[in-house]
């Protein structure tokens, strides 16, 4: 059930990408290849490819929206986890780029 969700949404996203213009496609089995669920080439950045993992939750991530509301972005770091990661809603992100 989960990988139905998960494969629906991805799909999904990958659409919304192409309807914005953006070249992006769903990688197939990326769980099990442990690689990032849509592939979004930016010709604006110098990788020009960026390689995105997606997650979709019932319940979750309330307060990761709570904190976003009325802000451009979110910046979020883990003590003793690693380095800074930010996080954007999809159409600002796209907006940027």
């Amino acid at each position: 059930m989960s990988y139905k969700k998960g494969r629906f949404y991805e799909e999904e996203t990958v659409r919304i990408l192409r309807e914005k213009g953006f070249e992006a496609e769903r990688v197939t089995l990326s769980g099990q290849k442990g690689r990032g669920d849509i592939l979004l080439k930016i010709y604006k950045l110098p990788s020009e490819t960026l390689k995105i993992e997606q997650k979709v939750r019932k319940d979750g991530f309330k307060r990761l929206y709570k904190w976003l509301e009325g802000n451009d972005a979110l910046i979020l770091k883990g003590l003793g986890v690693g380095k800074r990661l930010i996080v954007l809603r999809l159409e600002r992100f796209l907006g940027l780029v």
